[in-house]
């Protein structure tokens, strides 16, 4: 996969065996292609890009890339990994017929004797919602267990986790992510986005050494392109 902008030359490759980097040194220029990024690279952005497959079919964008804008403030149970949660159980119950039947049994037992409590009313009492596990885990309020996240970088690698559960064909962008980490983190992070397949697509504006395990590209103050 590529991502090539309307603007820049060269396309940045996009693999799982290496961390793809776009670094741009000129803040303003950063600036206006991270815009692009968060907005969805939408048709009326200032920097149009767009993702293309290995057919060279164009992919959506905004259904093929989680984004990390605020590297500080990654919020594990955020609407979109609730729902790829939610989404994720719901289809591991489906496809496991004894479990189904288990909790369906359960939810009977439980609403029988919930029905029995108020056996003594005068009136009759029912349950007005079909029960199904979504609805369950939603009032249960099942979310990611963050307690052990204890430093910024924990959650990063979490996140990693969180990505090969829930949603491992997205590509996973962060913005100066590597403001955050040492250079040891960020080796620790990069051998193990690569070791479980995910693609990561970096958005740098501080000037870095390259190394080995990274597909970069960097357009420099003078707007010159360079490819490493």
């Amino acid at each position: 996969m590529r991502l090539v902008h309307q603007n820049i030359d060269n396309a940045l490759l996009l693999e799982d065996e290496k961390i793809s980097v776009l670094e741009i040194h000129d803040h303003r220029l950063f600036a206006s292609y991270v815009d692009s990024l968060v907005s969805g690279y939408t048709n009326d952005v200032s920097e149009p890009g767009i993702l293309v497959d290995d057919f060279e079919k164009e992919k959506n964008f905004k259904n093929s890339v989680y984004t990390i804008s605020d590297c500080s403030s990654i919020d594990l149970n955020d609407k979109f990994i609730s729902g790829e949660l939610l989404k994720n159980i719901l289809l591991l119950v489906q496809e496991d017929e004894e479990k189904r039947s288990l909790i369906e049994r359960l939810n009977c037992d439980l609403q029988d004797e919930i029905g029995l409590c108020g056996a003594s009313f005068c009136s009759d009492t029912y349950f007005s919602l079909d029960w199904d596990v979504v609805k369950y885990c939603k009032v249960m309020g099942l979310v990611i267990d963050t307690s052990s996240d204890t430093m910024l970088f924990d959650k990063i690698i979490h996140l990693l986790d969180v990505a090969v559960d829930l949603f491992s064909d997205r590509i996973l962008c962060f913005v100066n992510l590597k403001l955050f980490l040492t250079e040891v983190e960020y080796a620790e992070f990069s051998r193990k986005a690569i070791f479980n397949r995910i693609r990561v697509l970096l958005y740098e504006t501080v000037p870095a050494s390259s190394v080995e395990w990274e597909n970069k590209l960097i357009i420099d103050e003078d707007y010159l392109e360079s490819v490493s």
